[in-house]
């Protein structure tokens, strides 16, 4: 009993139509390739979720330590206001940086 041969969804190269069945269609290589950028992927998102934790808690901290100089419940606030620009901002730090930077270059260059 002989298996055919089938071809790879993305690059076509040929290979057994029972890898096929496990593999959806798609050749080992392209599979394993696939994995490694899903894991960069979920790195990158982890690592951008574990920022906009920290700068939350941070900003939240702030505005709650410069409020409650005022009152406890204006601290209190700051703090549920300052939570998601913290968050906000730590997701999209770098993007936001390289804006930052690009207009101030811009300005210095003209």
């Amino acid at each position: 009993m002989s298996s055919k041969k089938v071809y790879c969804n993305k690059c076509n190269t040929g290979f057994l139509e029972v890898t096929a069945r496990k593999t959806g269609g798609i050749c080992l290589k392209c599979k394993k390739g696939d994995s490694e950028s899903d894991t960069l992927e979920k790195v990158e998102f982890s690592i951008r979720l574990a920022l906009a934790i920290g700068f939350g808690i941070g900003f939240s901290v702030m505005g709650f330590t410069l409020g409650s100089t005022i009152w406890t419940g204006v601290g209190f606030f700051l703090a549920l206001v300052a939570f998601p620009i913290g968050f906000i901002y730590g997701f999209f730090s770098s993007e936001i940086n390289f804006f930052i930077r690009s207009i101030v270059s811009n300005i210095l260059n003209h």
